[in-house]
């Protein structure tokens, strides 16, 4: 029963070592930024959502960008960057036609980038959203997403 007890806890142990180690790894990089005025395309894993795909076969990693045709444009940026820190996010750069943040989560540290870019020609604001470290984010991003565009169409004026 000792023996036991003593595995389960050193087992435990190694778990959340090996959690919050990935979790301070986390923090040390940053948002990638675009590439050819676009955000730049998922990694081949499920823990990242992004609008500009170009491709039906990225599925898993799509997301529909905000479509803004309806309504002003001039203060789309700002409202996106009070939302953010609203739910929690820390804009880490903001400029007329990008945002980038960072989410960090409550119990070991894990630091998510989400980025926003506004396409004035279409009239869209793309988004992306995703785990610097590991594979899974039990749908975390794609949330994150749908929560800022829902609180985003909240405050237009009807």
């Amino acid at each position: 029963m000792k023996k036991s007890l003593i595995s389960v806890s050193a087992l435990i142990i190694l778990i959340s070592s090996t959690f919050l180690s990935l979790g301070c790894s986390s923090q040390t990089r940053v948002a990638l930024g675009m590439a050819e005025g676009k955000l730049q395309p998922c990694p081949n894993k499920p823990n990242c959502v992004y609008s500009e795909s170009e491709s039906e076969t990225d599925a898993e990693n799509f997301i529909a960008a905000l479509n803004i045709s309806n309504h002003p444009s001039r203060d789309a940026m700002s409202t996106v960057a009070e939302i953010i820190s609203e739910l929690g996010g820390e804009v880490t750069t903001q400029k007329d036609h990008y945002i980038a943040a960072t989410f960090t989560s409550l119990i070991f540290r894990f630091v998510d980038d989400f980025e926003v870019r506004l396409d004035t020609e279409q009239r869209l604001i793309h988004f992306r959203s995703a785990s610097r470290v590991g594979t899974s984010d039990f749908g975390v991003n794609r949330k994150r997403v749908n929560a800022v565009k829902q609180s985003f169409l909240q405050r237009l004026p009807q």
